[in-house]
C-alpha cells in the first residue's frame, strides 16, 4: 500500500563502522541514494522550459493584475508591471506571493463600454470608469489561491531549503524542520485565504470539533477499512499493468516509488525509541493536520462550493493522487482520497479525515520498522 509520508530524511550518527556498507546493501536505501543523493544535472531543455514557463506566467500576471486595477501609465507606479517582472525573474517565489497576497479578489467580467475585463463586484470599470451593474463581493476562494499554495509547497519551499542547504535528506533535524514548516504553510496559508482575503471563519475549512468523539471513532473505524481497500486497489493495479509489462516489472516500479519516499529509507537504519516517537508525532499529528487542512479543507471546499458533492470528492481525490506523482500507487491513493473526501462531506469537519490519514501513516511506519518492507 502506498504511504502518505511526504517527508525526506537520512538519519546519521551513532552506528557501527560498517553501517554505511550494510545500509547500501538494502535495495530500498540503495535506490534512494541513486535517485536523490547522486549528482543532479539540469539539461538545456529544462532550462529553456523554465524560461518559457516564466515568460508565460509573467505575461498572464501582467494582464491579470492590469485588469484588477494594479496597472498605471507611470512605469514606477505600475504594480502590474512590477509583479510581472518579479514573476519572470523569480517564478517559484513571486508567483505564490502574487496569488496569495498581491492579487485583488474577485471574478472578472467584461465592461459594457470598453469591453475590457474588470472586477465584477466594482460599481465602475477599472479601465474607463464607466458605471456598471455590479455583483456582490465574492464569498468563496478560487483556483488562484489553490495554485498559489500548491506552488508554495511544491516550488518555493524546496527551493528555499536547497538554497539554505537544509534539504530534509541531510538528517533528522532538517527533516523535522522541513515537515513542520511545510505543514505550517498548509495551515497558515489556508487560514490566511479564508480569514484575511475572504473574511470567513475557520469552520468553512472543517475546523470544527463539536462532535470530536464521534468523528474520531468514525475515522479510526473507516481508516481500518480503508487500509484493506488500498491493498486491494494496489493488487488490482499490479495485475492490470502486469498484463502488459509483466508482474516482476510492475513490482520493480512499485519498489522504485517506495524508494522515492525517504522516510522508508530512514527506517531501514537503526533509530532510537525517542527518534521513533518523534517521527510518530510528526507523521501522525503534524502531517495529517497540515495536509487535511489544505486538501480536504481548502481544495475540497472550493470544489464543493461549485459542484455536486461526488464531483468535489473525486476531483479533490484526483488532485491528491496527482500530487503524489506515482503510477502503481496512483489508484490506492485515489481511493483513499475519495474516502477522506466523503468523510469530510459527511462529518462537515476534518477530524475524521485526519484520523484516517494518521492511521495510514502509522501502519506505513510500523510495517517498515517491524517487518522491513513497505506497506
Amino acid at each position: 500500500m502506498s504511504s502518505l509520508l511526504e517527508v525526506d530524511s537520512v538519519m546519521e550518527g551513532g552506528f557501527p563502522a560498517d553501517m554505511d556498507k550494510r545500509v547500501k546493501e538494502i535495495p530500498l536505501a540503495k535506490s534512494f541514494e541513486e535517485n536523490f543523493l547522486g549528482p543532479q544535472e539540469v539539461p538545456l531543455w529544462g532550462s529553456l522550459a523554465v524560461i518559457v514557463l516564466s515568460g508565460i506566467a509573467s505575461l498572464w500576471v501582467l494582464l491579470d493584475a492590469g485588469n484588477r486595477g494594479l496597472g498605471s501609465r507611470n512605469p514606477l507606479a505600475n504594480r502590474a508591471l512590477l509583479w510581472a517582472i518579479g514573476v519572470f525573474l523569480a517564478l517559484p517565489i513571486i508567483l505564490p506571493l502574487y496569488l496569495l497576497w498581491g492579487r485583488p479578489v474577485g471574478v472578472l467580467a467584461p465592461c459594457p463600454s470598453c469591453n475590457r475585463p474588470t472586477l465584477a463586484h466594482r460599481a465602475y470599470c477599472l479601465h474607463c470608469g464607466f458605471p456598471r451593474d455590479f455583483e456582490p463581493p465574492p464569498r468563496a476562494w478560487g483556483i488562484g489561491e489553490i495554485v498559489g499554495i500548491t506552488a508554495m509547497f511544491s516550488m518555493t519551499l524546496p527551493l528555499l531549503a536547497g538554497m539554505a542547504g537544509t534539504l530534509p535528506a541531510s538528517g533528522l533535524l532538517p527533516l523535522s524542520a522541513y515537515v513542520v514548516v511545510q505543514n505550517a504553510f498548509f495551515v497558515f496559508l489556508s487560514l490566511h485565504v479564508v480569514q484575511r482575503r475572504y473574511r470567513l471563519t475557520p469552520d468553512v475549512l472543517g475546523w470544527r470539533w463539536s462532535s470530536w468523539q464521534r468523528d474520531l471513532l468514525l475515522g479510526v473505524c473507516i481508516g481500518a477499512m480503508a487500509l484493506g481497500l488500498s491493498i486491494l486497489a494496489e493488487e488490482a493495479v499490479i495485475r492490470g499493468i502486469g498484463l502488459f509489462l509483466g508482474r516482476e516489472r510492475v513490482l520493480e516500479m512499485a519498489q522504485s516509488e517506495h524508494s522515492r519516499d525517504p522516510i522508508l529509507t530512514l527506517l531501514t537504519r537503526p533509530v532510537s525509541y525517542i527518534e521513533l516517537i518523534w517521527l510518530f508525532l510528526l507523521l501522525l499529528v503534524v502531517v495529517p493536520m497540515g495536509e487535511e487542512t489544505f486538501f480536504r479543507g481548502l481544495v475540497f471546499g472550493w470544489l464543493r462550493a461549485r459542484w455536486d458533492r461526488h464531483v468535489a470528492v473525486w476531483a479533490s481525490a484526483l488532485f491528491f493522487a496527482l500530487v503524489h506523482q506515482q503510477i502503481v500507487h496512483f489508484l490506492p491513493v485515489l481511493v483513499l482520497g475519495g474516502i477522506l473526501g466523503y468523510l469530510r462531506e459527511f462529518t462537515r469537519g476534518l477530524l475524521s479525515p485526519m484520523a484516517v490519514h494518521a492511521l495510514n501513516n502509522a501502519v506505513a511506519i510500523l510495517s517498515v520498522y517491524l517487518f522491513h518492507r513497505p506497506f
